[in-house]
């Protein structure tokens, strides 16, 4: 069980987690039949809960108690801003909340639980909301009704792809990524201890090999332009806790 994550993971299956968790478990030598379902984001927490059926959900942040055991970190969502080129020439600046003062800006919802001082900076925007359904935010930054967008790189790339025509932005240099935040790093909660540690001993050896930095890697390629000239908090973030 798993969210409907863009990029990360589909309604078909497919994505960046399934590869992730498929990779691990052929390195582990687990022959196993994996079958993905999803549901929007934060309800396949209380799906898995609910349904003894799913032996392990995803997307599991560190704080969350479902019972279980719980996989290392295995994935990193990287959320930012996201903005027009020509509606910030020189970039965010150093800091990048601050660069968006006068601006008119959307987030998903809860985002200023999450992102690191936006419930303090938003205050100084032109305009702030945070709506639920991403393509809505991708179809304002596209119209030109806000001028930045924060949120996870993959998700807001993909959904600008859509509103743009089908897999084609008019111009993908028109949009700039700045990785302002700490990435938020994700595990997988087991019902059965068995597969969480085989999940775990493939994961190390993914790693190692760099076959998860391969799988990463494919799926970053779907992203737009980053943004050298804001400043970030990547200094201060650390990767992995395992």
């Amino acid at each position: 069980m798993g969210g409907l994550v863009p990029l990360h993971l589909d309604g078909t299956g497919g994505g960046r987690e399934a590869e992730i968790v498929a990779a691990a478990f052929e390195a582990a030598d687990m022959d196993l039949e994996l079958v993905f379902h999803t549901v929007p984001f934060g309800r396949h927490w209380a799906q898995f809960e609910r349904d003894s059926r799913f032996g392990a959900v995803l997307m599991v942040p560190g704080d969350l108690d479902l019972g279980g055991y719980r996989s290392p970190e295995y994935t990193l969502y990287q959320n930012g801003i996201i903005f027009r080129s020509d509606s910030f020439p020189d970039g965010l600046g150093a800091d990048p909340l601050s660069g968006l003062t006068d601006k008119r800006v959307v987030s998903f919802p809860g985002a200023r639980d999450i992102i690191p001082g936006l419930d303090k900076d938003h205050s100084r925007f032109e305009l702030y909301a945070e709506r639920p359904y991403q393509f809505s935010h991708a179809a304002m930054l596209e119209s030109g009704f806000v001028d930045a967008v924060i949120a996870d790189e993959l998700v807001t790339a993909h959904y600008l792809k859509r509103v743009a025509g089908h897999g084609a932005l008019s111009d993908a240099s028109d949009y700039v990524f700045a990785p302002a935040f700490c990435p938020t790093a994700y595990r997988i909660v087991f019902r059965d201890e068995a597969l969480r540690r085989a999940f775990a001993r493939g994961l190390a050896m993914i790693r190692e090999n760099g076959e998860h930095e391969r799988i990463t890697g494919r799926y970053q390629e779907n992203g737009v332009r980053r943004d050298s000239a804001s400043g970030t908090m990547q200094e201060e973030c650390q990767t992995w806790d395992d």
